[in-house]
């Protein structure tokens, strides 16, 4: 049953923001972000330290809403960074909108449209019985969804990009097709060599959906990872 609403002006600075940390632990649990737990803190970072994204703070702006019977612009939702950030808006807030906002707001119902979708994938995908399964099942419903954000060293430096599920979908299939052109049998070992990178996962993938059995090995020190396998992704 959810605590009857009390206005941030009836409560004072440091009831708000422990009003306001009550609100944001319950979301965490519900989330089975337990791990979080520990390190909130009215300093706490929304997304850094807490893990909560674009959808996540969406829904809590909403039950921030409710817990302090009051509305909020949207940009709140972006803008704000730590628990003391939303306190402070709370108690300066006048509790309402302007009227345009207040008849309907375009992120909100962008976000909702895609917790919707979301949860119809997720639930579509439970009775995937394989990894290979489950691949399948997000390059053909959720191909531009990232997948990986992964972190690569090169001579540039450190450089990060994005793997989405149908992207790594289609490179797993290309190097499953030279796996084939190479004479590898469905049941068959093959070895990586790869330090964790993009490579490494397509040529899993790769392995998998050519019916073999990926067997990772670890690089040696100072070595930039050998594969059994060259892709052709051209």
């Amino acid at each position: 049953m959810n605590p009857v609403a009390t206005p941030a002006a009836q409560l004072g600075r440091s009831a708000t923001r422990e009003r306001v940390l009550e609100v944001i632990r319950g979301l965490l649990e519900e989330l089975g972000s337990q791990g979080a737990l520990p390190i909130l803190s009215a300093s706490s970072q929304l997304d850094r330290d807490l893990g909560l994204g674009s959808l996540e703070r969406v829904e809590l702006l909403a039950r921030l809403e409710t817990a302090f019977g009051m509305r909020l612009p949207d940009r709140v939702a972006s803008e704000a960074n730590t628990p003391d950030d939303l306190a402070r808006v709370i108690l300066s807030s006048p509790g309402t909108i302007a009227e345009e906002e207040e008849a309907g707001s375009a992120l909100r119902a962008s976000v909702t449209v895609q917790k919707l979708h979301r949860a119809a994938t997720d639930e579509g995908v439970f009775v995937a019985e394989t990894l290979i399964d489950v691949l399948r099942y997000r390059a053909t419903h959720d191909a531009d969804r990232d997948h990986l954000l992964i972190t690569e060293d090169s001579d540039a430096g450190e450089r990060s990009y994005t793997l989405t599920f149908g992207e790594l979908y289609a490179a797993g299939n290309r190097c499953a097709a030279e796996l084939a052109r190479r004479g590898v049998a469905a049941g068959g070992r093959v070895a990586l060599m790869l330090p964790t990178s993009r490579a490494f996962f397509v040529s899993y993938a790769g392995i998998l959906l050519a019916g073999a059995i990926p067997v990772p090995i670890y690089p040696p020190p100072n070595c930039c990872g050998l594969a059994c396998v060259r892709l052709r992704e051209s």
